[in-house]
């Protein structure tokens, strides 16, 4: 689907498991990125999926100058965000996830920082969950805050989240890539290891809206999922995988 051979400056990548209800939405706010839209290109990763996602990504060709779809058929978010990272031509790979839309700066902020530190390898954002009251967003945001923080202090490096962060694609590759078949947090395990080739920085402006579908119902448990994981990989060094609760 990519219409030329040029090089882009960023690359966005984002992995898409049977998103045939959400792929749409995220794909139409990467059409309207404030930042030109010959300098970036939106490559989609469609892992396995059993449903319309591949057409749907198909029919949005017509909106974007650079618009690749893969096939990954290893059912894996760490083998898929992988397959995605390999394809990127740019220097600088942004990521995001199917059941999230970015805003209209997005991109621009995302190259306006790498731009400003040359020696940056990464960055990292937050977000808001689609549909929950501003009071839930506020103190959910600042809760996330307070656990990023917590995170530097003791590994060193702001965490990534795989819906909201950018590193240059040299680092990416210098860190050894997402661990395949991780389990949870496969986007924290990448930044501990790029945290230790350079600086990650957080843009507290950088901020996604997601859906709460993974927490929807189940809160409690999810985040025992998390915490075990958490503890397990981050703190203990554990190699033992936890998996989330599938939600699709």
């Amino acid at each position: 689907m990519d219409k030329t051979h040029s090089s882009p400056e960023i690359s966005v990548v984002i992995p898409a498991y049977n998103e045939e209800k959400l792929i749409g939405k995220c794909l139409e706010a990467l059409a309207q990125q404030s930042f030109p839209p010959d300098n970036y290109e939106v490559i989609v990763v469609n892992n396995a999926s059993t449903d319309h996602t591949a057409e749907i990504v198909h029919s949005f060709a017509p909106n974007f100058p650079h618009l690749t779809l893969i096939h990954e058929p290893d059912h894996d978010i760490s083998v898929a965000r992988n397959s995605g990272f390999k394809k990127a031509r740019a220097i600088i790979i942004a990521s995001t996830d199917a059941d999230t839309q970015v805003p209209s700066d997005w991109l621009e902020q995302i190259w306006t920082e790498f731009e400003r530190n040359e020696m940056l390898a990464g960055l990292t954002g937050t977000y808001r969950y689609s549909g929950k009251s501003r009071l839930f967003n506020t103190l959910s945001t600042a809760i996330m805050k307070v656990a990023d923080n917590t995170h530097r202090l003791l590994t060193g490096s702001f965490p990534f989240r795989g819906a909201n962060f950018a590193v240059k694609k040299k680092l990416w590759a210098m860190a050894g890539g997402f661990t395949p078949h991780f389990g949870v947090l496969e986007d924290i395990d990448l930044s501990l290891r790029v945290g230790r080739l350079g600086k990650i920085n957080y843009l507290a402006d950088l901020v996604v809206s997601t859906t709460y579908r993974r927490f929807q119902g189940r809160f409690f448990k999810q985040l025992a999922v998390w915490t075990k994981a958490y503890l397990g990989r981050v703190i203990f060094k554990s190699n033992k995988k936890v998996y989330w609760e599938p939600v699709r």
